[in-house]
């Protein structure tokens, strides 16, 4: 009998290997190469035995095939996406790992290519993906960035005071730095007889120009009873990311 891979006749494993002299321990279940710990002992006379030879099957490569072709197209997608897209370029790495073990495989023992073709291209060409990633990650920090730290400035609250239930808060903004930016004011405003009411209002002063000084205005209900409020400048901000609107 000729050195091959045949059912195994032991029954323990899909098939067994023949080395042209005796059964040996080397088995493989369901393309999967193992090893036999009891061994094929003590069996001698199995020798005799000539079934038909058959290959190790070829869910293997299809199944690495498959995964490889997921994790590529998955990976191609998420590196389109900031931030996301060093998830993509992991993916991607491993995609490519699967689909050359799975073409191996398949070389060796045969079964289909489609799928690892198909995920080696898509793991490829994420890095293409990637690229616009990169790009939109680095838009997204520098409008965040603008945003939370706008150039140099100095506010200044020139009035804070209640009339008739209404509060009205006059304050100046001079930009000094030496370029222009959109601002937006902050205020704490307090209330109440022990300034235990603590109101916010948010003032968009607009784009005011290098050296320039900009006023803005506020009012709003307060109690009746209200005739004194304390007024602080919390925080300043620049133009909001991608100019979404405050809600």
């Amino acid at each position: 009998m000729d050195p091959n891979w045949y059912p195994d006749p032991l029954s323990r494993y899909e098939y067994r290997y023949f080395n042209g002299r005796g059964w040996t321990a080397d088995v493989s279940v369901d393309g999967r190469r193992l090893v036999d710990p009891v061994g094929a002992q003590p069996y001698p006379d199995l020798t005799a035995i000539s079934p038909e030879p058959r290959p190790p099957s070829p869910d293997r490569p299809r199944r690495a095939g498959m995964t490889a072709m997921v994790l590529g197209i998955v990976a191609l997608v998420l590196g389109l996406f900031p931030y996301l897209f060093v998830l993509g370029a992991i993916l991607a790495v491993a995609g490519i790992v699967f689909a050359i073990s799975s073409l191996r495989s398949a070389r060796s023992i045969g079964g289909p290519r489609g799928f690892a073709i198909t995920g080696l291209i898509t793991s490829v060409a994420t890095a293409g993906t990637c690229v616009v990633g990169v790009y939109l990650t680095f838009l997204i920090h520098d409008e965040i960035k603008q945003w939370q730290q706008p150039p140099a400035n100095d506010v200044v609250i020139a009035a804070c005071d209640a009339s008739e239930g209404t509060a009205r808060i006059e304050g100046s903004l001079v930009n000094e730095s030496d370029r222009a930016s959109d601002y937006f004011v902050r205020v704490e405003v307090r209330t109440g007889p022990f300034d235990d009411d603590i109101l916010f209002e948010q003032f968009d002063v607009g784009t005011v120009q290098p050296g320039s000084a900009v006023d803005f205005v506020g009012s709003f209900v307060v109690d009746d009873q209200v005739d004194d409020v304390k007024c602080r400048v919390v925080e300043v901000t620049g133009p909001r990311p991608f100019d979404v609107p405050q809600n």
